[in-house]
């Protein structure tokens, strides 16, 4: 039993096919119930592949008309081309990575195809020989054919999750050997050779219809003859894909050429009946249905134009829900767990300092009040009082009998401070000079004037080094 988680993110249930036929448009809707495929509605739009090309814009609006008078709103879709529109070639595979193979298919497309690469649409499919070389079948459509129906899909708001050449109707047996496949539609035959699960050769006869027996299976047996000898003695069965008057006849055509070429089984594949809403049962949905039923299967198409797009959710789904990888989600789940008990935890202690902060945030504004005041007021005053520092300094050089005084003592800037006053000799004033040179806070006594004999009158000046800076 699938996970629910699964069903969730798995592909929505319902599409819309498109087939480009040579005079109209048929479009299915198609939902998936139950591992079966149910078709809704049907319709048949006058647009033909000629008036796509010419006006994509034009196309697209009558297909939104006839979509909106229908009651369709679904807008996801899966289209297919005529296979007439594609070109084909062989190319042997060397042995390189699935990063490499798309750009050397490239290279290749560049040799085989008379446009550019840039111009076309590639699409390919791998097969093994029987000796077990690999080798691929490229298919390329011009891109402004592909650009002209995606333009016209836009303009009629839906989006094409695949285009393909509608080759979902012809099954080829997975097992080694060879077989070919006949589609007959519209008058057209598509020949389709089938090795090991791939397509190893595609042509398309048009107007088949018209063709004498002898004239269709002369250039099938030409067709067939072109493949390499590997792959044409392989063949071992011939199926027909179609409406059974169609079939009939094509296989009458062909069984004379076949059987010369040891194609010796010839099986009629029957219509897979499919249940709808408005009949009990339609007898073949078409190209258009078959790819709608291979894209809500998730099979591949046989020839894909539209690149792969992984829906990363349903990937990541895909990846965790086998059972090897349950213990990793445990271990995930508990270290969630507790990445939420420690947010829990961080909350709580988060709240709890919250509190502490609302009690003492009063306090704190109050402090903050404070040195605020300080900060202003504190380029009005000294901390320190260094003047008095200096005349305290200048009174310790001084003798203590009062043979040399000041009359005046300046402190200017830069620390620079000047003095004057009266000695009674000249040894007292010089042993004054001296005590304030010993001294440590005083630099650079320089004495200024000297005169008179008694008294003595001086002047002299120092720089005062302050004694934190000691």
């Amino acid at each position: 039993m699938k996970p629910a988680l699964f069903e969730r993110y798995a592909p929505r249930p319902l599409m819309l096919g498109i087939s480009l036929e040579p005079a109209e448009l048929v479009v299915v809707l198609a939902r998936r119930e139950n591992g079966s495929c149910r078709l809704i509605r049907r319709l048949s739009v006058p647009v033909t592949p000629g008036a796509i090309l010419e006006d994509a814009q034009k196309a697209g609006a009558r297909l939104a008309a006839h979509l909106a008078e229908a009651g369709i709103r679904e807008k996801r879709c899966a289209v297919c081309l005529p296979p007439g529109w594609a070109m084909t070639a062989p190319a042997e595979l060397p042995a390189v990575g699935a990063e490499d193979l798309r750009a050397y298919l490239a290279l290749r497309a560049e040799r085989e195809f008379p446009i550019p690469p840039a111009e076309l649409r590639l699409a390919y499919s791998v097969y093994p020989l029987p000796d077990g070389k690999r080798c691929a079948t490229l298919a390329a459509v011009p891109e402004k054919r592909v650009s002209a129906v995606q333009r016209m899909l836009a303009a009629a708001g839906c989006r094409a999750v695949s285009i393909s050449l509608g080759l979902a109707r012809c099954v080829f047996p997975r097992e080694r050997g060879a077989s070919v496949c006949f589609l007959t539609e519209n008058d057209n035959v598509t020949m389709l050779v089938g090795l090991a699960g791939g397509v190893a050769a595609l042509h398309v006869f048009d107007g088949a219809a018209a063709l004498s027996a002898d004239v269709l299976g002369r250039e099938i047996r030409i067709a067939l003859g072109r493949l390499p000898d590997a792959i044409r003695s392989a063949l071992g069965e011939a199926r027909f894909v179609g409406a059974k008057g169609a079939v009939e006849s094509l296989r009458d055509a062909v069984a004379g050429p076949l059987r010369r070429l040891g194609v010796a089984r010839l099986v009629d594949v029957e219509p897979e009946p499919v249940a709808a809403d408005t009949d009990t049962s339609v007898p073949d949905g078409g190209a258009a249905l078959a790819e709608v039923r291979r894209q809500l299967h998730a099979k591949p198409a046989v020839f894909e134009f539209v690149p792969a797009q992984v829906n990363r959710i349903h990937a990541v789904v895909v990846r965790f829900v086998s059972r090897r990888n349950r213990w990793v989600l445990a271990g995930l789940g508990c270290l969630a767990a507790a990445l939420l008990l420690l947010l829990v935890q961080q909350a709580r202690v988060e709240k709890r300092l919250k509190a502490e902060w609302a009690a003492i945030e009063p306090t704190v504004t109050e402090l903050q009040q404070l040195q605020k005041k300080i900060r202003q007021f504190r380029p009005w005053f000294d901390a320190a009082p260094r003047s008095l520092e200096i005349l305290e300094g200048l009174t310790a050089a001084f003798p203590q009998d009062g043979v040399v005084w000041a009359r005046s003592v300046e402190i200017k800037e830069n620390r620079l401070v000047s003095c004057s006053g009266f000695a009674r000799s000249q040894t007292a004033f010089m042993e004054t000079l001296d005590r304030l040179r010993g001294r440590p806070e005083i630099d650079d006594v320089q004495v200024q004037q000297v005169r008179g004999a008694d008294p003595i009158q001086f002047t002299f000046k120092f720089i005062w080094r302050y004694s934190h800076e000691n």
